[in-house]
């Protein structure tokens, strides 16, 4: 039950989720001027977004296992993926 995703929306949804992580790991790079620093910022970058993406999930959402760390309600959820994927691009 739920809406099941068919395999190319799963691995179009997948690409765009890494996509997203990629992006925000090369604008925590070039936040940095040092090298360290720009290791440091990636990471945080990535970090926080798989962070907050994982866990602030819809309750009974077929793509978590129906599992919800952090309950929220669907437009909550919506605003981060925007947050996640439009700030990203």
């Amino acid at each position: 039950m739920g809406s099941e995703l068919g395999p190319f929306q799963a691995v179009l949804r997948f690409s765009l989720e890494v996509a997203a992580l990629v992006a925000w790991a090369m604008t925590g790079w070039h936040v940095a001027s040092s090298t360290p620093g720009r290791l440091a910022g990636a990471t945080v970058a990535v970090v926080a977004g798989a962070t907050v993406w994982a866990v602030f999930r819809v309750p009974g959402d077929a793509s978590a296992s129906g599992g919800a760390p952090v309950p929220v309600p669907g437009p909550v959820r919506l605003a981060l993926e925007l947050v996640v994927l439009l700030g990203a691009a």
